[in-house]
């Protein structure tokens, strides 16, 4: 069942800023993750999906519903933005508590296992608050009402290393519930980590999707080959059958990257050769996202 479908969103604000022809779906307990810079549209996406802004053309849905003319579907998200905004006079209990009073859900109980979860000063008030604890005020009133749909734009920016690793925890649980995310963040290990799937944005258009199998093996690999004799350098860096990345002469070295599946070819192609050293490098997600961005490569699987 898709939950959050987003299609041919398009909004122009010229000069080759904007979104456009945004195309991608989060399906019922599923956690996609959308990937890319500063200023490459992930926040404008967020934003139009959640009825703040309006698109030039497209659609941006919540269970079937535009959240600009349908507010009640927001009952059932939990959203944390990029940019925290809090009220600077109130103390972060006096602002949770009027968000249960708005909302007319939540529970005291369950902002206290947040805040100490976090270690959070509830009393201290939002405009003496630093960064992390901005953040961490606005991650409790993401989950404080138990949502079925999570939308997280950079969640554990401004968070410390330790802080992050008791967040993407604490996530990992929320998660096995059934939670349906869409998860904004620069943080590759953070996306590696926590996601199903990836989408990938650049310049507002979408340049890759990374399904979940490539995403679980690392998507490709880069394989260092070394050649103890020079016609077996020669003879493999002039073969096209594979990719060559580089290659270093002085070493009779070559690096080449291809697809688990294309691997016993490759071996069968050098069993004769003089090979001195064989070397795979599992391809990460950092890596997989250069490459995307450099090349505007687009995958299927999203």
């Amino acid at each position: 069942m898709t939950i959050i479908d987003i299609r041919h969103l398009t909004k122009d604000y010229s000069q080759q800023r904007g979104i456009f022809d945004v195309t991608f779906q989060v399906e019922k307990g599923e956690c996609v993750g959308f990937l890319g810079p500063n200023g490459a549209g992930k926040s404008t996406t967020i934003r139009h999906l959640l009825g703040f802004s309006k698109p030039d053309s497209g659609t941006a849905t919540i269970y079937g519903k535009d959240v600009s003319k349908d507010r009640k579907i927001l009952e059932k998200v939990g959203y944390l933005p990029g940019e925290i905004a809090l009220p600077k006079h109130l103390t972060g209990k006096e602002f949770l508590l009027e968000q249960m009073a708005l909302r007319q859900k939540g529970n005291i109980d369950r902002m206290a296992f947040l805040a100490n979860l976090l270690k959070l000063d509830l009393e201290e008030r939002c405009g003496d608050m630093s960064l992390g604890s901005k953040r961490k005020t606005a991650i409790v009133n993401a989950f404080l009402f138990d949502p079925e749909v999570l939308i997280l734009d950079e969640p554990s920016s401004g968070l410390d290393p330790v802080m992050q690793t008791i967040f993407l925890n604490f996530f990992d649980e929320e998660r096995r519930k059934g939670k349906t995310v869409l998860f904004s963040s620069h943080i590759f290990a953070e996306v590696e980590k926590t996601s199903d799937r990836v989408v990938v944005i650049k310049d507002g258009k979408i340049v890759a999707r990374i399904g979940k199998e490539e995403l679980v093996r690392g998507g490709e690999k880069t394989y260092e080959v070394t050649l103890g004799k020079k016609e077996d350098f020669i003879k493999l860096s002039n073969s096209s059958a594979f990719p060559l990345l580089s290659k270093d002469e002085g070493k009779r070295t070559l690096l080449f990257r291809f697809a688990d599946s294309a691997l016993p070819s490759f071996l069968e192609s050098i069993k004769d050769l003089d090979i001195v050293d064989f070397i795979p490098h599992k391809e990460t997600l950092r890596e997989l996202f250069l490459s995307y961005y450099r090349e505007e490569r687009t995958f299927a699987g999203i």
